[in-house]
């Protein structure tokens, strides 16, 4: 199975070049680093968050702190979900029951979000 991308929104250079934008409108509003954290939330803001973090802490020369927030248990679909293992994700489906001919997968699109998971 192959993936065919429509349209590119943004390219590396430009994804760069707008993360350091964003760090220096942050700088220039907040009159400097003093007293920022940025906090993102798992799983694609954590990244963002660390990534704009160092770019503020080049620019500055001073350390800024970052965090990460999980709101995996907070979800308004949380109910939809199979129950989190004890590694906090959702359990995959057992390769026997993938092959078993009792086995199905359901999807469900609620509130925009499409959802996935194994039912045997």
């Amino acid at each position: 199975m192959s993936i065919t991308l429509k349209a590119t929104v943004m390219d590396a250079e430009q994804i760069r070049r707008s993360l350091q934008r964003i760090a220096h409108e942050v700088v220039e509003r907040n009159r400097g680093i003093d007293d920022l954290v940025l906090v993102g939330i798992v799983s694609k803001g954590d990244v963002l968050a660390h990534r704009l973090a160092m770019i503020l802490s080049r620019l500055e020369k001073q350390r800024v702190p970052f965090g990460r927030l999980d709101v995996t248990l907070h979800r308004d679909d949380l109910h939809l979900r199979p129950p989190p293992t004890a590694t906090g994700r959702p359990p995959s489906c057992p390769t026997s029951a993938a092959r078993s001919s009792s086995s199905s997968t359901t999807s469900s699109t609620m509130a925009g979000r499409r959802e996935r998971r194994w039912m045997p």
